[in-house]
This record gives structure tokens, C-alpha cells and sequence, in this order.
């Protein structure tokens, strides 16, 4: 709350110094010393700390007619391709480009002190970009790519660049996620032959949504979005861009091709169309490996 609120605050009112309070705008603002804060809650901790304990030792209650199907705590109505993954339900694990995180178990529930965190709030901290930062930024630069102006470029890190610079001009990024994003990589793989397929290819789909239904007898949906698909021959070639910083073939490939497979059910199941390869794109280390099918469910 903190990092949403006091940057408007702030942006009325001077800060007091610490012990001190002030008012001004409708807003009132004080400064407390961590001594002050971890008194005050220590106080109240354990109190509320049994408040919660009482709640989690509580018998659940189920509604009388509820539908509840076989192994319903095994096989959750709706996921997503990247959640299977991390949940190990698949056979790898992916760790970057993803915003999902897993909830914390009930046991882990405990009152949170003020004075168990850092000194200074993270609204004041220098922000430092992460590597889910860095490939949402890289995946919507792909997916807004005017593909069709490379046609006639020369350069193409040049040309990049300055659809970028447009872009960022435009608002579309800011120049902090303009920085995170190395255009000289998507360059090169642009130029690269599978670079070129996805440029002359036809009807071109990028960060392509679906959701999937994943047993016709069983009404688990999984949802999931594909980096980029074009049609070459008559059928489908799926592309995954990655920012890896491991782009070794032998670690690389097998990471990623249970999620690289759950799109190719995706998209030939929606489309009644075949997929022909399905390419993952490591953007870091300018290579791309094909991957071979395979069966995927849960």
C-alpha cells in the first residue's frame, strides 16, 4: 500500500523528519522510528497470531449437493500451460518470462510486522530490473514489430531501433523498458532463416491467446499464449521466444518442450490445422532448436 500511496502524498507534502508529524491537503503524515513500530506491534502480535490459528483449526464446511468431481484436489478446473509446469505436474520446470506465482500454504500464515522489513520503503528504492521484466518487455516489442517495414531495411538493428524509439515516443514503453530490451538480439534472430520464414510467412498470429479444454469428458480448461505462429504449406510453425541466459541445447530444449507441446495440442486442436515444427527462439544466445512432439496431459 505504501508504494502506491505514498508517492501521491509525497508528491503534495514535504516529509517530516523522524519523530515528527505534519498535515497539509486533507493529508496527514507521520514519521515513526522503527523502535516506535516494532513496540507497538510486538503488543499485538501474538494476539492476532492466535485470532488466525483459531480460524485455520476450523473444521470445513461443505454445502450439501455441491458437485465435486474425482480427484478434484488433483486437477484444478482452470490453469494455465505455465502453471502446470512450475506446479511439476509436467516433467521440467520454467523459471523466467512468467508472472505466475504459487499461493502460500495456510500453515504459512503469520502476522507481518512492519519492522521485519527493510529500512526503507520500496518506493524509495532504486527499482532494478528482474528477468520477468526484461521478457515482458522483449515479448511485446515482438509482438509490435512492424514486420513488414523490415522488408526494405538494410539494417535491421537500426530499424529496430528506431521503431522502438517510436514507440517509446508514443508511450508505449517507457524509457526504462525501452532500456531492458536488446534490440540487436531480435535482430539477429530476424535475420536468421527461421527469422525470415516468420517474416514471408502466412497469416501471422503473435501472442496468440487460447484457452483449451483439455478432456472432452472433464471440464478442466487449460489457458495459455503463444509467442508467435504463421502458416508455411498449408500448416502451422509455432514459435517461443525465450530470454534465457541457459541457451545450451542439452538443458535448454527439455525445459521448455512439455510447454512447447502443450501448444501444439493449443493450436491444432482450435484449428483442425496440423503443426508442422515448433521452434524455441533462445533471443540471449542467438540460436533456435527445434523441438520434437510429444504426448502431454495430466
Amino acid at each position: 500500500m505504501l508504494d502506491m500511496i505514498m508517492p501521491a502524498v509525497l508528491g503534495r507534502m514535504e516529509m517530516p523528519e523522524t519523530g515528527e508529524s505534519a498535515a497539509e491537503g486533507g493529508w496527514a503524515l507521520s514519521v515513526r522510528p522503527p523502535e516506535a513500530i516494532r513496540e507497538a506491534e510486538e503488543e499485538t502480535k501474538e494476539e492476532f497470531d492466535e485470532m488466525i490459528g483459531k480460524v485455520l483449526e476450523m473444521p470445513a464446511v461443505k454445502p450439501e449437493g455441491l458437485w465435486e468431481p474425482e480427484e478434484a484436489a488433483a486437477m484444478p478446473l482452470k490453469t494455465s500451460v505455465t502453471s502446470l509446469v512450475r506446479a511439476s505436474l509436467l516433467a521440467a520446470a520454467e523459471e523466467e518470462e512468467t508472472a505466475e506465482t504459487k499461493r502460500q500454504p495456510e500453515t504459512a500464515v503469520s502476522t507481518f510486522l512492519l519492522s521485519e522489513v527493510a529500512q526503507k520503503p520500496a518506493f524509495m528504492e532504486e527499482e532494478k530490473p528482474q528477468a520477468s521484466d526484461i521478457g515482458s518487455a522483449t515479448h511485446r516489442f515482438l509482438r509490435l514489430i512492424d514486420l513488414d517495414a523490415l522488408d526494405t531495411a538494410e539494417d535491421y538493428d537500426a530499424a529496430l531501433k528506431e521503431q522502438l524509439r517510436e514507440m517509446t515516443a508514443k508511450g508505449i514503453f517507457s524509457p526504462e523498458e525501452a532500456g531492458r530490451i536488446r534490440t540487436r538480439d531480435t535482430a539477429k534472430f530476424l535475420r536468421s532463416d527461421l527469422g525470415q520464414r516468420l517474416i514471408h510467412g502466412g497469416e501471422i498470429r503473435r501472442e496468440w491467446p487460447f484457452t483449451l479444454q483439455v478432456y472432452p469428458d472433464q471440464p478442466m480448461m487449460v489457458q495459455g499464449i503463444i509467442d508467435a505462429v504463421f502458416r508455411e504449406d498449408g500448416e502451422w510453425v509455432i514459435l517461443d521466444y525465450k530470454t534465457d541466459w541457459d541457451t545450451a541445447e542439452e538443458t535448454f530444449v527439455p525445459r521448455h518442450q512439455a510447454q512447447m507441446n502443450w501448444y501444439r495440442m493449443a493450436v491444432e486442436r482450435i484449428t483442425g490445422i496440423g503443426v508442422k515444427e515448433m521452434w524455441l527462439v533462445g533471443l540471449r544466445g542467438n540460436k533456435a532448436y527445434r523441438v520434437e512432439r510429444m504426448e502431454v496431459g495430466i
